[in-house]
């Protein structure tokens, strides 16, 4: 072939052989909506390896199973309800985090903002103090999220206080406004993987039970891979890492808001609620439904 297309590589290998290897650049569509269809119920692994060549992108398995883009992920942006409460998790130490999620009048679980502190621009992982986590990032979710509406749940670590100062990460939580904090009520991995899990899996009247705000970047690539098991074979323990800190604010608003049957089960009384006929207490808001 003397004039190979572009995005087409023609070479002999080791063993001798003709090898065409194709770019997905080739296809006489590739553009901006080729990549958005393309990448249209794709895993962030399977996009990856399918389209850009990389393999191995995961190390592991991911930790919960039927995420799917088109479905838990809402097709525009999700905007909070004024008027209900926001039920966020909170993670400490070297890399904080927040999630802030609310239910709509569905039952629905929006999971609606995520900031990940620790982090340098480019994602590399190089801690910051929570002290000024808590103090550069509160005055800046404050205006569309009032913290005064907050119900945190964090992790129960989160109360050791520091050998240096004799302050703990729920002392700078509660310094920087966030007054309603409970330590999440189990730390077993398992009831807390489980609790979420039940989200995604849950659906009614042709509906996801749980819902992305398609802004949650970090949540999402988590969800498609980011969050995985140990490399070792059989492993079923998360790894630490740059995701995990993120899902573990998930896990425990979970544990806190729902029953072992997926149920919510911390209806605030100053709301109105309606029964659902599958069982449960589901809050009543101004939210239509997402993902449509």
């Amino acid at each position: 072939m003397n004039e190979p297309i572009p995005g087409l590589r023609v070479y002999k290998n080791a063993d001798g052989l003709v090898v065409f290897d194709l770019e997905m650049s080739a296809h006489p569509q590739f553009g901006d909506a080729f990549i958005t269809e393309r990448k249209r119920g794709q895993t962030t692994a399977g996009w990856q390896t399918e389209y850009l060549k990389k393999w191995g992108v995961a190390p592991g398995s991911p930790v919960y199973k039927g995420f799917r883009r088109n479905w838990h992920v809402a097709s525009r942006p999700i905007e909070p309800n004024p008027v209900m409460p926001f039920y966020v998790g909170l993670d400490f130490g070297l890399y904080p985090a927040i999630l802030i999620t609310q239910l709509n009048e569905y039952g629905q679980w929006i999971w609606l903002q995520e900031v990940q502190g620790g982090l340098s621009p480019s994602g590399k992982e190089v801690g910051e103090d929570i002290g000024s986590f808590y103090n550069r990032v509160i005055p800046a979710l404050n205006p569309l999220y009032p913290v005064h509406k907050w119900t945190a749940i964090g992790d129960i670590s989160g109360k050791q206080r520091s050998y240096t100062d004799g302050r703990s990460g729920y002392d700078f939580a509660r310094k920087a406004g966030i007054k309603k904090l409970i330590p999440s009520p189990t730390q077993n991995t398992d009831a807390r993987l489980a609790a979420v899990q039940q989200q995604l899996d849950r659906s009614f009247s042709g509906h996801p039970g749980m819902v992305l705000n398609p802004a949650l970047t970090m949540a999402i690539a988590a969800f498609e891979g980011g969050y995985s098991l140990g490399v070792k074979e059989g492993s079923d323990k998360p790894i630490k890492n740059k995701y995990s800190h993120l899902m573990d604010c998930g896990q425990y608003a979970a544990v806190w808001m729902f029953n072992i049957k997926g149920e919510f089960i911390r209806t605030p009384e100053r709301y109105n609620v309606k029964k659902i006929s599958r069982g449960g207490d589901r809050v009543v808001g101004g939210l239509s439904w997402p993902g449509l």
